[in-house]
């Protein structure tokens, strides 16, 4: 104690200077008999005597004992283990010797189940996130080969959807396509299907500039923006073609608020991980329920932006359209919500390379309306499903639809709005009640 300056010796330092409760000084006396004259701890115990805020000592305190351009090297900035007193609570000082133990921020984030989850939904993203801390380890190269090696197993065992694969592809190739031909296609679309999985799981981890540079836009934004900037927003319209998920980052990335529309058509702990990424880096997510819907709407007339897909009819409810050549249904959610605001429709397809992906931006275009809502609904359906065609046909194993676009049987529709709902009709079109309720047919 010899090196204190003599009005701040043991003997003429009164208990419970400053106001400080008398423990604490008594805690701050002990701790300097026991560490011997350091000149950064005496600073500290400076700060607990004449503080008498005690938080404010304590955030002090750590400061001068942390600080990181002190010259003693050490986790704890050269001080001895004798001489590591931090304020634990008020007016309590730790024992001399113990390291204060916080759990860094993040660790704590991701131990800890947010409120409103479910266990089920939290472990689905811990999973989502264990896959990425793999898929952005492991070499881009490796990664795809063990992706493709993953969809050559599900193309084995997977019949039914292998049957799916085979069945859309002879619709775009026509019903003279050999059937080896159709494999051969088919197996690649489920490699892609793979691949494209692979890097939904390293979007989490990415920054937006790798994903950025692993893309390259084809087309200009420039009729986006001047569409955007007419205050009526805009409708980005896509297909399951390339790597969709991760290509269409680039629509954040260039600070559009783009909300994206969502439906389930796996389990819900997988929706949840699959859901968990997408949202990751800007995209806001609604699901097709009445007030998701209302939601759009309302994000469409505020200027923003949305993205669905509408190269199936997920929901069972759309209208019929002719598609390469055959009548199949399609939804015209995109179509209706482009008549009721007046936002423009943009077209966007994502197609897949070796190590990295293409985006292009087909012309913008209006919903026209004569009178005829149901011919003005045919006729923009149709437009977007030009473009599909024109897409598809370019690389018919990019389209990764595992489900069958033109069933033998079409299946009943789903229930989305409430029965009696007038949203039912006049923004997804059909009669959702009336065919909901029928009985689900056997599966063909």
């Amino acid at each position: 104690m010899q090196g204190l300056p003599r009005e701040e010796r043991d003997s003429e330092l009164p208990v419970g200077r400053e106001g400080l409760p008398v423990r604490a000084w008594a805690g701050v006396k002990a701790q300097l008999g026991a560490c011997g004259p350091s000149r950064r701890f005496r600073a500290v115990a400076r700060v607990l005597a004449a503080d008498r805020d005690d938080a404010t000592a304590a955030t002090r305190a750590r400061r001068l004992c942390y600080h990181p351009d002190a010259k003693d090297s050490g986790r704890w900035g050269g001080m001895g283990t004798t001489e590591r007193a931090i304020q634990g609570g008020a007016g309590q000082v730790t024992p001399v010797g113990t390291p204060p133990r916080r759990q860094p921020a993040r660790a704590q984030a991701a131990t800890e189940k947010p409120r409103g989850l479910t266990t089920k939904q939290w472990l689905s993203r811990r999973l989502a996130d264990a896959v990425g801390l793999f898929s952005t380890t492991v070499p881009l190269p490796i990664g795809y080969w063990l992706a493709d090696r993953g969809g050559d197993l599900v193309y084995r065992f997977a019949s039914g959807y292998r049957a799916n694969v085979i069945d859309n592809l002879r619709h775009v190739l026509g019903p003279d396509a050999a059937l080896d031909d159709l494999r051969a296609l088919a197996r690649r679309t489920f490699r892609y299907s793979a691949r494209n999985f692979y890097d939904l799981t390293r979007l989490r981890r990415l920054p937006m500039d790798a994903i950025a540079s692993q893309i390259v836009m084809l087309d200009d934004w420039g009729p986006i923006d001047e569409a955007t900037a007419r205050g009526k927003g805009g409708i980005f319209v896509t297909g399951h073609m390339g790597a969709f998920d991760f290509a269409a980052q680039m629509i954040p990335y260039h600070n559009y608020n783009a909300v994206l529309v969502t439906v389930r058509t796996v389990s819900e702990f997988f929706h949840e991980a699959v859901t968990y990424l997408r949202a990751s880096k800007g995209f806001a997510l609604e699901e097709a329920t009445p007030g998701g819907l209302r939601r759009l709407m309302r994000a469409l007339r505020r200027g923003g932006t949305i993205g669905l897909a509408t190269d199936r009819d997920f929901l069972r409810n759309g209208v019929p359209v002719r598609f390469f050549g055959e009548e199949t249904t399609l939804p015209i959610g995109a179509v209706r919500l482009a008549m009721e605001t007046g936002a423009p429709i943009f077209p966007i397809i994502c197609r897949r390379h070796t190590h990295h992906h293409t985006v292009v931006l087909d012309k913008p275009f209006y919903i026209a309306k004569t009178g005829d809502a149901d011919a003005d609904i045919r006729h923009g359906l149709q437009a977007i499903v030009a473009i599909f065609e024109r897409h598809i046909r370019a690389d018919p194993a990019q389209w990764v639809m595992f489900q069958r676009v033109w069933p033998s049987t079409p299946p009943p529709a789903l229930a989305v709005f409430p029965v009696g709902s007038p949203l039912e009709g006049r923004v997804l079109g059909g009669n959702t009640s009336s065919r909901a309720a029928e009985p689900r047919p056997p599966r063909p």
